[in-house]
C-alpha cells in the first residue's frame, strides 16, 4: 500500500465507523451509501476520479480490517474523555423497523455510554441546569440525523431547566465536545502518519 487509504484523521475514524454498521460482505451493496455520506460531511468527493479515499489494492476484508483497527486505536490510544468525545460524535445510529410501526432511529449501547460519561464528566461545569439535561444536550450536539437531536422544548419537557438556559448553554457545551473531539484527533494522527494510514505533514 503505497498511498495513504485517507486524506485526514477525522476521515479515517468517521469512516471506521460506519464500516463497523456494515454486515460483512455487504460494502458492494453499502459503498454508495457510505460515499454519499462521506460527501455530505465533505469528507470525500463525488468524482470516483478524485476520491478522496484512496483503498488501493485492498481486498474489502482488509479495508474492513483497516476500519476495527482505527476503532481499536480510539478504544486503546485515547483518554477517557477523548475517546468518549469521539464515540459520541461517530458512534453507531441503528434503524429499527417493526412491520406496521414507524421506523425508530437509536444509538448504539457504546455510544450511549459515551455520551454519558462525557454528560458525567462536564456536568459540573453546567450548574445552571439540571445534571441530567447534559446527555440531552449532547445528543442533540452530535445526533447526525433529526429524529435522534432533541429540541429544546424535547429536552425541557424531559430533563427540566428554562428553555432559554438550555439555549445559553449549548454553544458553550458544543465547544467543549469539539475541544475534546480536536484533542482525541490530534493524538491519533502521529499513530496513523506511522502506520500509513494518513499522509505524513
Amino acid at each position: 500500500m503505497d498511498n495513504p487509504i485517507f486524506q485526514n484523521t477525522t476521515q479515517a475514524v468517521h469512516f471506521s465507523f460506519l464500516m463497523e454498521a456494515l454486515e460483512p460482505g455487504a460494502e458492494s451493496a453499502m459503498g454508495k451509501i457510505i460515499r454519499r455520506r462521506l460527501e455530505e460531511l465533505g469528507l470525500a468527493t463525488g468524482d470516483r476520479s478524485e476520491s478522496t479515499i484512496d483503498f488501493g489494492g485492498l481486498t474489502a476484508l482488509e479495508v474492513r480490517g483497516q476500519a476495527a483497527m482505527i476503532r481499536g486505536a480510539i478504544n486503546h490510544h485515547l483518554p477517557g474523555p477523548e475517546g468518549w468525545a469521539i464515540k459520541s460524535k461517530y458512534g453507531l445510529t441503528k434503524t429499527i423497523e417493526k412491520s406496521n410501526r414507524p421506523r425508530v432511529h437509536v444509538f448504539s449501547a457504546e455510544r450511549i455510554d459515551a455520551m454519558r460519561r462525557l454528560s458525567r464528566l462536564i456536568a459540573p461545569r453546567f450548574s445552571s441546569v439540571p445534571s441530567n439535561a447534559i446527555i440531552w444536550l449532547i445528543a442533540k450536539a452530535h445526533g447526525e440525523i433529526a429524529p435522534v437531536r432533541p429540541t429544546f422544548r424535547d429536552i425541557e419537557e424531559q430533563a427540566g431547566g428554562s428553555k432559554s438556559e438550555l439555549c445559553r448553554v449549548y454553544p458553550q457545551i458544543k465547544l467543549t465536545l469539539n475541544a475534546l473531539e480536536n484533542r482525541g484527533i490530534d493524538q491519533l494522527t502521529p499513530l496513523f502518519q506511522q502506520e500509513g494510514i494518513v499522509p505524513n505533514p
